[in-house]
């Protein structure tokens, strides 16, 4: 978790100096809890409440891409939001690196869509002796996920009130069971200052349509998985992904190729229980899949969609397809010649469901 903090923290540290249009926003919350499978236990009735602060900065077109990707904001928001129950599942704080785009910008009033991912603390998790009727989540450390439609309403050059609906979600990802999440609606109302009221945008000749190259990409990424026993054993999971695509427009690249994923904890219960060789351990322990993806790039971050048909049809696979999401951070530039290596953290799922999270490491050519 701490890796993972470090990352989102220096992604955005990175990426901020290349803006000049800042604003800060104070904003209260409400909503409710969605209660997304039966058999949760805890009392969903009582609604959520809470604040949030959020810095923000606004590309200037001092970079390539800024315009190819519409301008777009990034920031950062510090979350407090009081769950309704505050004896079984209490509060959640955190951070929450994020980027949002507009959908409509016109003079009184802008239209966008915001995502991010960050890290936050949730104050009551499941404990079998002091909080035993908390089924929905494990550990206090958890992914954030935020998915965003918002309406600012602009005062003047300082001032804009900023009025959005947000779907939040907490999980591990089964890192510590159990993990079914916390799903959040809510409604966000709050007052934002513009600190740099006037930007002056400038234009620069870009370079990146005339990429025509063909881009190889190699990475890694090593995650834990938590199988049935709440406080249980923590099984490895390795994921080898290897990919090859084009631009297909001047900050999306799609690419094709072959991912390896080893399951650990399939590995251990083969071992345990069917009395295999070593060599067939590993193979039943082992997933190939076909993958396409679409990564879309803003700047030296980007994120990478992608789906995987199996290839295999090993002893507990739970589908015939996959989902991963991915985070980047690159050291060099995409469109630089020779080897590019970034820093990832990925979240893989099956349907709605994810499986586990990965940091790793990798590379483009």
């Amino acid at each position: 978790m701490v890796i993972r903090l470090s990352i989102l923290l220096f992604l955005f540290c990175s990426i901020q100096s290349t803006a000049q249009y800042r604003s800060v926003g104070l904003h209260v919350i409400g909503g409710g809890l969605i209660k997304h499978r039966n058999f949760i236990t805890i009392d969903y009735t009582k609604p959520s409440f809470g604040f949030e602060f959020n810095y923000e900065q606004k590309a200037d077109g001092s970079k390539n891409w800024h315009k190819a990707c519409r301008y777009p904001r990034w920031g950062v928001s510090y979350l407090f939001l009081h769950f309704g129950n505050k004896e079984e599942l209490g509060w959640a704080m955190g951070l929450v690196p994020y980027v949002n785009i507009d959908f409509l910008n016109k003079e009184r009033f802008r239209l966008y869509g915001t995502f991010g991912v960050g890290l936050a603390v949730v104050s009551a998790p499941f404990d079998r002796i002091s909080n035993p009727r908390n089924n929905v989540i494990g550990s206090y450390i958890n992914n954030n996920t935020r998915f965003e439609l918002g309406l600012d309403i602009h005062l003047n050059s300082q001032f804009s009130l900023r009025n959005t609906i947000t779907f939040t979600h907490y999980s591990n990802a089964a890192s510590q069971l159990p993990n079914l999440g916390i799903n959040v609606l809510s409604g966000r109302f709050g007052l934002m200052y513009h600190i740099s009221a006037k930007q002056k945008v400038s234009e620069v000749p870009s370079t990146v349509e005339s990429d025509k190259r063909v881009h190889f990409s190699f990475h890694s990424s090593f995650g834990f998985r938590e199988i049935s026993t709440t406080n249980g054993p923590k099984f490895p999971m390795l994921q080898i992904n290897v990919q090859s695509g084009l631009f297909i427009t001047s900050n999306q690249l799609l690419q094709a190729g072959l991912e390896y994923d080893y399951q650990g904890a399939v590995y251990e219960f083969m071992r345990n229980n069917g009395g295999f060789a070593a060599s067939e351990l590993m193979a039943r322990a082992s997933r190939v899949s076909f993958v396409l993806s679409d990564e879309v790039f803003i700047g030296r971050f980007s994120m990478q969609f992608q789906a995987g048909v199996y290839l295999t049809r090993n002893d507990y696979q739970p589908w015939f397809m996959h989902f991963r999401l991915t985070a980047k951070y690159y050291f060099r530039n995409i469109f630089d010649k020779g080897i590019k290596p970034y820093l990832l953290v990925a979240i893989k799922a099956h349907k709605i469901v994810a499986e586990y999270y990965s940091v790793g490491f990798g590379f483009t050519i």
